[in-house]
């Protein structure tokens, strides 16, 4: 049988863990969230001549890389006999 006076101080451990778990990252997420939104505010006004190319280019050259990436192995592998590559495994 464990001793109840232990169990008490685990569980008053856990509930402590469990507090500062909750209150200090809320206080630290509010604080956070205004040094954000000002940081947000200033880069804003920065970013603003050249953010729509931005968006619209990298996107399309990420997917012009991996269609790339795709399609080297599929015409290798089209290019290769199915039967014969399944006989040397």
């Amino acid at each position: 049988m464990p001793d109840p006076t232990r169990i008490t101080r685990v569980r008053l451990w856990l509930w402590l863990i469990r507090a500062i778990g909750v209150i200090v990252p809320r206080r630290l997420r509010a604080e956070w969230r205004q040094e954000w939104d000002a940081e947000l505010r200033c880069r804003e006004l920065r970013l603003a001549e050249w953010d729509t190319s931005t968006f619209v280019v990298v996107p399309l050259l990420l997917a012009s890389v991996a269609i790339v990436a795709c399609l080297i192995p599929a015409r290798r592998a089209t290019r290769m006999n199915g039967l014969a590559a399944l006989r040397c495994e």
